[in-house]
Formats: C-alpha cells, sequence, structure tokens
C-alpha cells in the first residue's frame, strides 16, 4: 500500500549566493582598523623590550670588563697607548678596551679635565655610604632587604636651564632635588664605613643634559659600589683615597665598548692609578 505524499515548499530566507565582495572588503576594513593599531603597540613593546634587556646585559657586561681590567697592573702597562682591543666575544656581544697613560704634567695649568684635587672640585652632591645604608641630602636607605640588595636607580635631567636628579629603589620615587653644576655635573660617593652590603646604583642620564657627567668614588676599599650606566649617555668613575690630594703624576684612562653587531650599545669610561 502506498502512502501519498504531499509536495513540499521549502522557504528560503535571504541570498541563496553568499557574502559578495563589497561585504568581504568593508569586513577587512574594520577588522585592518581594530587590529593594526594593537599590532604596532606589540611591536613597539617588543622593541622596546629587546633594547632594554640590551642595555642591562652590556652594562653589566662593561662593568665587569672595567672591574678586571682595573685590577690589572700589568695589562694596564702593557696596552696603555697601544689603541683598542678584543676584551671578549660572546654570543652576539663584543667587548673591546683602550688602555691610555696620562700624564698631568702636560695637561695645560688652566686644564681641569683630569684635575683629580677633590678639594678643587665643585661636588653636586653626594652620597654616604656606611656599613646598612646609604645617605642622600639627609635621608637614609637601605643597602638590602632581607639579605638581597636593594637596586637605586638615579635619574639625572634637565628642564629647560635647570638640572634635577630624581632616586628610585625599584620603581619606587625615593627623592627628587636640584642639581648646581658648574662645568661639569660631578657627584660623590663616600664610603665612611667598611660592610658588606653592596650600593647598586643604575644611572640614566637623560639626553637632554648637555654636561659631562662625573662620579667621585671616595674609600670604597671593599669594591661595595655596582656602578651600571643605564642610559645612552655615557658618564666617568674615578675611584679616590680620602687624605690624597691627587692619585699621582701618571693615571690611565680605560675606556670600554660594547657592541652588538655593528652597533655599540654601550660605553663605559673610567680613570686609575697603579
Amino acid at each position: 500500500m502506498k502512502i501519498p505524499f504531499k509536495s513540499m515548499r521549502i522557504k528560503r530566507f535571504g541570498r541563496a549566493g553568499g557574502v559578495t565582495l563589497p561585504e568581504v572588503l568593508v569586513a577587512v576594513s574594520i577588522f585592518s582598523v581594530i587590529v593594526v593599531p594593537f599590532l604596532g603597540t606589540f611591536l613597539s613593546a617588543t622593541n622596546n623590550n629587546i633594547a632594554s634587556k640590551d642595555k642591562l646585559y652590556s652594562s653589566a657586561m662593561s662593568q665587569r670588563a672595567m672591574d678586571d681590567i682595573k685590577a690589572r697592573p700589568l695589562l694596564l702597562e702593557d696596552r696603555a697607548g697601544k689603541g683598542e682591543a678584543l676584551y671578549q666575544d660572546e654570543d652576539m656581544y663584543r667587548i673591546y678596551y683602550r688602555i691610555d697613560e696620562i700624564n698631568r704634567h702636560d695637561l695645560p695649568e688652566s686644564s681641569d679635565q683630569y684635575d683629580l684635587n677633590l678639594n678643587n672640585i665643585l661636588m653636586c652632591q653626594e652620597f654616604i655610604v656606611d656599613s646598612t645604608s646609604v645617605s642622600l641630602d639627609g635621608s637614609a636607605y637601605s643597602l638590602a632587604s632581607g639579605g638581597v640588595p636593594e637596586k637605586y636607580n638615579l635619574v639625572i635631567k634637565k628642564n629647560v636651564t635647570n638640572y634635577n636628579y630624581e632616586l628610585y629603589k625599584g620603581n619606587i620615587i625615593q627623592r627628587t632635588g636640584g642639581i648646581f653644576p658648574d662645568a661639569e655635573i660631578n657627584i660623590k660617593i663616600s664610603f665612611t664605613e667598611e660592610g658588606t652590603h653592596k650600593l647598586e646604583l643604575y644611572v640614566n642620564i637623560d639626553p637632554s643634559v648637555d654636561k659631562n657627567v662625573n662620579f667621585y668614588i671616595v674609600d670604597d676599599n671593599d669594591e661595595r659600589l655596582v656602578l651600571i650606566n643605564n642610559g645612552d649617555k655615557s658618564f666617568t668613575r674615578n675611584d679616590a683615597i680620602s687624605g690624597q690630594v691627587q692619585y699621582s703624576d701618571v693615571l690611565y684612562k680605560v675606556e670600554i665598548t660594547v657592541y652588538k653587531g655593528e652597533d655599540a650599545v654601550n660605553r663605559l669610561v673610567s680613570f686609575v692609578n697603579k
């Protein structure tokens, strides 16, 4: 027995032909407007992160190389005046050093470029380091927390005609103040007591600063200072002993340059007498 079926009609709503080209173009345009800005932000953040890592890594390498070279009097004497030489080739980074011997008697009497008589140098700021803390402008800050060294960041800026500094512990600002230099910005770091806690100071000199920045390290007999350039502008480090009128008649100028590929990513200059 056959069961009759009635014919059925299927109603379709809308077009059966799919999406049109103009609709696709509009959708792509909207997607691009939304995604492209985020993509640019992501790429910029990635590049900044890479640049920051390069800066920190190269600063640490240059400081290690500087400390090693300054502690080797025979190398200072042998390489003085012989130009730049390769110190270390590590992965993508190459560390070069240059040693020059400076005779103070060869300098003009009016020149104070290498005048290391601390009594004749205008100090703009002074850090005082004892066994457990560092003081700046009368305020004391701990060197370590739970046995872990605190990381301090010193930012030096110029605002129109005025110079100022900002001191951070980590990312938290601790103190701000003015800097009133003469020809150069001179900062003194004095160690008044023996101790084991180190002072880790990361320095960032803003490109707007148009004067040379010099650090004078006094009585750091235990080598407790970790001074790292965390910016693009270089500074000079000078180590001294209190009571000395001058370093000596002959100084060694040590210059460290770290390259990544063909680009110089960090430069450190310091003076030492042996």
